[in-house]
């Protein structure tokens, strides 16, 4: 199983589910939005996250858990995750949407969000640049993220069918390194896999440098996000 630093992992939870967080609620109306399109009522709805969603006119009945503490199998008419299972697909995807799918009725909807590897790319390769400079090679500072074809490949491999994706591209801008440095380590947008790195001063001197110049170019350094938000049945 994938390893990962437990506290970077419930920094980056608790961003996730911070109801005054706008990537959190983008997510909630993707959604809304997709389960507005279905043609029934969900009777009975599991909403994977940590804060209670607001009333959709198609879900009759919300019930709240943890991933790992998903109640008794076959008694759910839909279930809804707002990234919370994007870490356990990433430690074990096929073991983890088998467990999903067995607690859906038959013809169960499931809905969720993740975090895609077309995210952060300029801000990776800022820092592996400095990370080449400084340590010699380059660390994975950031993710860890899903590739889209992989995860409807698992789905369909597990029996998922009427698989749909769509794709919402976020792009936050800074003027500032100590403001990005700031909402990184609160919203969790950082590396959660065990690694050991070796702290140089000469690290935090270029990446200052290296930003500046950015800023005083380009008046702001991107910070892209692109969620994907897949909708399938069972």
């Amino acid at each position: 199983m994938t390893q990962f630093n437990l506290k970077k992992k419930k920094t980056r939870e608790k961003f996730f589910f911070d109801k005054n967080n706008i990537i959190s609620e983008i997510g909630n109306e993707l959604i809304f939005d997709k389960v507005s399109f279905i043609k029934k009522d969900l009777e009975q709805v599991l909403v994977i996250d940590n804060y209670e969603l607001k009333d959709h006119p198609k879900i009759l009945d919300y019930q709240y858990s943890e991933f790992e503490e998903i109640g008794e199998k076959n008694s759910f008419d839909g279930i809804l995750s707002n990234f919370k299972v994007h870490i356990p697909l990433i430690q074990n995807m096929s073991e983890n949407l088998n467990t999903i799918k067995q607690h859906l009725n038959n013809d169960g909807f499931f809905c969720f969000n993740l975090i895609t590897n077309n995210s952060m790319v300029t801000i990776r390769k800022l820092f592996n640049e400095i990370d080449e400079f400084v340590f010699k090679g380059a660390y994975t500072r950031f993710g860890p993220f899903h590739e889209v074809p992989n995860v409807i490949d698992a789905l369909n491999k597990n029996g998922f069918k009427d698989i749909v994706v769509s794709t919402e591209f976020i792009e936050l801008n800074y003027r500032k390194l100590s403001k990005l440095r700031s909402d990184f380590k609160q919203f969790g947008l950082i590396n959660i896999y065990d690694q050991n790195q070796i702290f140089k001063r000469d690290f935090l001197k270029k990446t200052e440098l290296l930003f500046s110049k950015i800023i005083q170019q380009h008046e702001s350094i991107p910070i892209e996000l692109e969620i994907a938000t897949f909708t399938s049945w069972k």
